[in-house]
């Protein structure tokens, strides 16, 4: 993902394709172990809303998928040993 509007507009089409198929045994994992302190040197670049602080595309990913009646599961993780703040 280039910048943040990469991540959003992936994040919409992804949203807008499960629900448009009826898909609701599914678990978005937004970001797998987004604490790990060398994701970006490893990575790359992330876009802001990948890591650390992707609290907002997951509310997003929420929404869009509730105004239809629907309501995916969405999720990120940590690596343990810290309880990630309510802004993350």
């Amino acid at each position: 993902m280039a910048n943040d509007d990469a991540v959003l507009a992936a994040a919409d089409a992804t949203v807008d394709w499960l629900i448009e198929r009826a898909f609701r045994n599914v678990v978005l994992d937004v970001c797998n172990e987004c604490d790990w302190g060398m994701n970006s040197q490893v990575c790359g670049h992330l876009p802001s809303l990948l890591w650390p602080a992707h609290g907002s595309l997951l509310n997003r990913i929420r929404t869009r998928s509730e105004r239809g009646g629907s309501k995916l599961i969405v999720s990120s993780s940590f690596m343990g040993g810290t309880v990630p703040q309510p802004d993350k």
